[in-house]
């Protein structure tokens, strides 16, 4: 059994300096490895709470709070350089996980009018996932990040489920791999939920919307180089 944590990320299509192109990030990771990502993640902030005993218990591994120094990592504001060895020692962990890898589906916004991107980029995800499952002979169970308006697409979910995805690009793709509903869960609670977060930032400031600054674009340049081949062990689509 596998599981799938899907989060999104995106550039601005107006911005001169981003891709207009909207993504669903997709961390799949074989659910006998789960204990060793969560514990392998918890060491990552009870390490930043030994040096910074100002971090709370519980802090959470997001990418925006950690790179801002806002939210759990707010006593670290003028303090860059611990912010990005924390980061650095997140994706670490992340790397290390046997078996794990990442997919992604992604929508074009500079060429294509798309109602509802966040839509057609987690179909693409999700036939990705599916296909990569499947060759692997096992099933998967899809875990979101929590967003507003689940509902839509549980809904859409389902109807691929049952009916396929119905798009152009992959007829009669039913998702056979995977089982049960599609879940959303906050990321203040799930640390594989965090995990996306990060892989997912990381690829944004890469590939969508790198920093002006040289040395943030060296920074996520170099954690670039550390999960690429998680990127490469999954697949991925621009529509």
């Amino acid at each position: 059994m596998y599981l799938a944590y899907f989060d999104e990320t995106y550039s601005k299509k107006n911005d001169e300096n981003s891709t207009g192109e909207h993504a669903i990030i997709a961390l799949v990771i074989p659910a006998d490895k789960m204990s060793d990502l969560e514990s392998a993640l918890d060491g990552v902030v009870a390490k930043a709470r030994k040096q910074h005993p100002e971090i709370p218990l519980y802090a959470e591994l997001h990418a925006y709070e950690l790179n801002s120094g806002v939210g759990s990592w707010k006593a670290l504001k003028r303090k860059p350089r611990p912010r990005v060895r924390i980061y650095q020692d997140a994706i670490s962990a992340i790397a290390r996980i046997d078996g794990l890898f990442v997919c992604r589906g992604s929508v074009d916004l500079t060429k294509r009018f798309c109602e509802d991107p966040h839509r057609w980029a987690l179909t693409f995800a999700l036939e990705h996932v599916n296909y990569c499952v499947r060759g692997k002979k096992d099933n998967v169970i899809g875990i979101c990040d929590d967003i507003p308006n689940k509902l839509i697409y549980q809904r859409y979910f389902q109807q691929f489920r049952t009916e396929g995805t119905q798009n152009r690009f992959s007829p009669d793709d039913k998702l056979e791999s995977f089982v049960d509903a599609l879940h959303f869960s906050p990321s203040k609670f799930s640390r594989p939920i965090q995990a996306v977060d990060l892989l997912a930032y990381v690829y944004r400031r890469v590939h969508l919307e790198p920093p002006k600054d040289e040395r943030a674009r060296l920074v996520y340049d170099n954690l670039w180089e550390e999960i690429e081949s998680l990127f490469r062990r999954g697949s991925s689509r621009t529509w």
